[in-house]
């Protein structure tokens, strides 16, 4: 197997295709460019259960990632079917990690804004601002509380989705592998200018679109063009 890749499954269990070693993050064509001229995926969403909460939300913007194996990536295109994957462990150390799911009115939902409370009440001063350096902020962009709002349904987890709690940079030896349209793979190789050496991306590139069939037959055939 090339370096860095592993076959779709979970924990050395290749039919496991329910789970999955990697973690994408899935954009547009125009963003993916940015992120391949730069290296970093930037923080620019404010996530978790405090995200809205004045004088703190600035902490909770987050890089969002998805668990999604990748025979199944065709669930996230509504965001963009242009993206970029790790292995978790590069994205465990770089201090990412799977969002907690707490259901609203749940009792452990309560038991969290119990917290929360407890922590907008530390105040500082001038001015009696909520204390930005709370330890609990340092961990609420990771906790989400799907339910019912009004008119609104926000039920989310399927997405299994991953937060790295600022910008994501990363190193050509760091990417797993690009995503973008089958039609795309030849332009995206030649924009993905990962690392020092502004060539064409060697690596593996996977249509987000493809089933599980497809994915393996790609990874296989990457294993054995490296070997």
């Amino acid at each position: 197997m090339a370096r860095g890749l592993v076959l779709p499954g979970y924990m050395g269990n290749a039919d496991w295709h329910d789970m999955s070693e990697y973690v994408v993050h899935l954009t547009d064509r125009v963003a993916v460019q940015s992120i391949f001229r730069s290296n970093t995926i930037e923080a620019r969403t404010r996530t978790g259960v405090v995200r809205l909460l004045e004088g703190i939300s600035d902490s909770q913007l987050s890089v969002c990632l998805s668990e999604i194996p990748i025979g199944h990536l065709n669930r996230l295109t509504r965001r963009g079917s242009y993206g970029i994957g790790f292995l978790k462990g590069f994205v465990e150390a770089e201090s990412g990690q799977m969002v907690t799911y707490l259901p609203k009115g749940s009792p452990a939902a309560e038991r969290f804004q119990r917290l929360v409370r407890e922590a907008m009440a530390d105040r500082v001063q001038p001015g009696n601002r909520i204390n930005p350096e709370n330890p609990l902020w340092s961990i609420t962009q990771f906790v989400d509380n799907p339910g019912a709002y009004g008119d609104t349904r926000y039920e989310f987890e399927w997405e299994r989705e991953w937060r790295v709690p600022h910008h994501l940079t990363f190193d050509a030896v760091d990417v797993a592998l690009l995503l973008a349209p089958e039609e795309d793979h030849d332009w995206v190789r030649q924009s993905a200018w990962v690392g020092d050496t502004r060539s064409a991306y060697q690596g593996l590139v996977l249509d987000p679109r493809w089933d599980i069939g497809r994915v393996q037959h790609a990874l296989i055939t990457s294993d054995r063009s490296s070997a």
